[in-house]
């Protein structure tokens, strides 16, 4: 007879059961952590091709200095890392950029830290400041098109990050014309040109330096930080002296006071001000140049473009260019969390400790999701909102990228004002331009290079 229906009370256990260990369920993924490493610094987007194709939509990368990342591409996992308790998570591996950006960039903060810095920062990127912007980014892209020749194979992807460059100069600094050639201007260029070469990626990886430590005075990155830290700090300084107040990003933030009543210390202002010029300026130079990649291959949404900037500045259809090539192209593929606590992420247990990864490139390929999702169909978000957990090119929750908005306003300020200068033609358009990595973004590989055939 079995023991189902015998009771007994007792004041005490007899004895008290060992707890069962926690069982695991990490994503599998490839073994060959050195090889890995190579394929994800040179060629990223075929080694997440082979893994999602091998894995599923969930798999894990085991990196050299960085340890096993977990990737996900599902609409499941990303409501599980974007509506997660603040508590149970850390941003995803940022240090690396912190001797750059610094420990007061919004980027690196975690916590009631991170909510309080972000909260000063939306108020010089609110709406009707973004509409200002809008205008003056119009202007700059107006002024950049008469440099560029006529007959003459060109690469779009410097021009845009020229105009990117001096969109963030005039919006964020308030400086005007001819500033990218001002002490700041050229110590912020020289300093990305040289921190957005991937092969130096490759190389402090494969000596297993530590990523995370500052520059040494003496290295030229440390050189060309020193440099645009001394500019950046003269500009702050003058400003406050000066106690003018204009409509750029800085003089909100030199305005901007905290529930305390206190402002930001001039440490706090550069790391913010840095991270909004070199994570800002990069990633919507690279958008741009992806759209017009884009475009230039499909000539009907390209005349398309024309025909609408040319009857009403902007509309629907650029604003659908916009969110097409965010989702076909996105220039930053991850969105990552350090988890704190054991959490399920869409059917795996990760302990604390996991970095997760949510992965847009792969989200944004889902068929399911997107029909014919490698074509590029601007038509497809006509009427079509977008939805918080299957497009995600700038993250999601509390750490959504909070220079959003401010980077499409300029992707459709540049598209219009060029569509309706410029009549341009792709200088290869029956060969796609592949991903490369440029940095922390992923650029077209040639460039984005066209010919301006006509100009108005």
């Amino acid at each position: 007879m079995g023991q189902q229906g015998r009771s007994f009370t007792a004041a005490a256990p007899l004895f008290t059961p060992k707890p069962k260990p926690l069982l695991y369920a990490l994503p599998p993924g490839p073994r060959d952590r050195v090889r890995t490493t190579a394929r994800w610094v040179r060629r990223p987007a075929e080694l997440l091709d082979d893994c999602a194709g091998r894995y599923g939509n969930a798999f894990t990368l085991d990196l050299v200095k960085f340890g096993p990342a977990h990737f996900f591409a599902s609409p499941q996992a990303a409501e599980a890392l974007f509506r997660a308790d603040p508590s149970t998570f850390r941003a995803g591996k940022t240090k690396f950029v912190r001797p750059i950006l610094g420990p007061n960039a919004l980027l690196c903060l975690d916590g009631p830290e991170h909510l309080h810095q972000r909260r000063l920062l939306l108020l010089a990127l609110h709406g009707q400041r973004i509409t200002r912007y809008a205008e003056l980014t119009a202007e700059i892209a107006d002024a950049e098109l008469g440099r560029w020749p006529l007959n003459t194979p060109f690469g779009l992807a410097a021009a845009m990050r020229r105009i990117a460059f001096a969109v963030m100069l005039r919006n964020v600094f308030g400086l005007g014309s001819g500033a990218e050639h001002t002490g700041l201007g050229a110590a912020v260029f020289s300093l990305m040109h040289h921190a957005s070469t991937s092969r130096i990626e490759l190389v402090r990886m494969a000596a297993r330096r530590d990523l995370t430590a500052a520059p040494t005075a003496q290295s030229k990155l440390g050189r060309l930080l020193a440099g645009a830290d001394a500019a950046v700090f003269a500009i702050i300084a003058e400003r406050r002296r000066a106690g003018a107040v204009g409509d750029d990003v800085l003089s909100m933030l030199l305005a901007a006071r905290d529930e305390r009543g206190g402002g930001m210390s001039d440490h706090e202002l550069r790391d913010e001000l840095m991270t909004l010029l070199l994570a800002g300026w990069e990633t919507t130079a690279a958008s741009l140049s992806w759209a017009f990649e884009r475009l230039l291959r499909h000539p009907a949404a390209w005349t398309r473009l024309q025909a609408e900037a040319s009857e009403d500045g902007t509309g629907p259809w650029v604003s659908a260019v916009v969110s097409e090539t965010l989702r076909t192209r996105p220039v930053l593929w991850l969105a990552g969390r350090t988890l704190l606590t054991d959490q399920e992420i869409d059917g795996h247990t990760l302990p604390a400790g996991s970095l997760a990864y949510l992965c847009s490139y792969l989200l944004h390929r889902r068929e399911d999701i997107y029909p014919e999702p490698l074509a590029f169909r601007p038509e497809r978000w006509l009427g079509r909102q977008r939805g918080a957990y299957t497009f995600a090119p700038f993250g999601g929750g509390i750490r959504r990228c909070i220079g959003a908005a401010f980077a499409e306003m300029e992707m459709r300020a540049v598209l219009s004002a060029v569509a309706a200068r410029c009549r341009l033609e792709a200088v290869a358009p029956q060969r796609d331009e592949t991903f490369r990595r440029s940095g922390i973004v992923v650029v077209p590989d040639r460039g984005a290079r066209a010919i301006v055939t006509e100009r108005r």
